[in-house]
């Protein structure tokens, strides 16, 4: 889909020419699509972060301070996962 895409934008230049234009290396990635100094990243690059069950003798309505907690932490995890992907690497790279 990029490559028609970049096809179709510049019709008469060279594979060569696009592919140095449009796809470059990135850490240790060797085909990273990216465009004027933004660069696309790979939805395998989000994190697989796993939920923990709640306690089954608790009530949302009556135990908040239960369930805030537990989002709070879920948060967290959330933060701390996303911080060492490539993702979050190549974002910060701007």
């Amino acid at each position: 889909m990029l490559w028609k895409w970049v096809k179709r934008r510049h019709s008469n230049k060279s594979k060569e020419w696009l592919i140095s234009k449009y796809w470059k290396k990135k850490g240790n990635r060797n085909w990273c699509f990216e465009s004027e100094g933004k660069t696309l990243y790979n939805p395998s690059d989000t994190p697989i972060v796993r939920t923990s069950f709640p306690e089954l003798l608790k009530n949302i309505f009556i135990d908040k301070e239960y369930f805030l907690e537990r989002q709070n932490k879920q948060m967290k995890k959330r933060q701390i996962a996303y911080i060492k992907t490539t993702a979050a690497q190549l974002k910060l790279s701007y």
